[in-house]
């Protein structure tokens, strides 16, 4: 009696177990099927050459279309708008043949590495003249950073 009853769990377990398997191997499957997908994507993205001879040539006789003070404020400063990071301290430097922005800022890693990506998309022609980081403590995630960008600027263009 004791046999024909393990005998049937052992059967009723042995189906449950099959169903469980079943899907778990779908499952494995399906990540397996994205992971590989994801290894193409990367290996496509890692075939891409660029030719930085040609792209150096193209910057160099590309002439930097001219932006206003103000069109630059209120591109970076659309940017802080739903950010906890403070800026202290904003100023345009002028310099023989340069002007510079200069940008103290208070806040947390992400919200100030945000912000260096949001400079670097606004033109291809900005550039990092100086970028320092600090944090006062080990236990703080706050940073105060400054940061000086160079931009191709017109002051004609201030005037319109």
């Amino acid at each position: 009696m004791g046999v024909i009853i393990g005998g049937i769990l052992w059967g009723v377990f042995g189906q449950h177990n099959k169903v469980i398997q079943a899907q778990l191997l779908d499952e494995l499957a399906l990540q397996q099927q994205s992971h590989l997908m994801y290894l193409r994507k990367m290996k496509q993205l890692d075939d891409q050459k660029i030719d930085y001879r040609d792209r150096y040539r193209k910057l160099a006789v590309f002439v930097p279309k001219p932006q206003s003070k103000t069109v630059v404020f209120n591109y970076l400063s659309s940017g802080l708008t739903d950010s906890s990071m403070e800026v202290s301290s904003w100023q345009w430097e002028q310099e023989q043949h340069s002007q510079h922005l200069v940008v103290d800022l208070k806040g947390n890693f992400s919200e100030i590495a945000q912000f260096l990506r949001r400079c670097l998309r606004f033109s291809e022609i900005v550039t990092f003249k100086e970028l320092s980081l600090s944090r006062h403590s080990v236990d703080t995630t706050e940073i105060d950073g400054r940061l000086r960008l160079s931009f191709f600027i017109v002051e004609s263009a201030e005037l319109q």
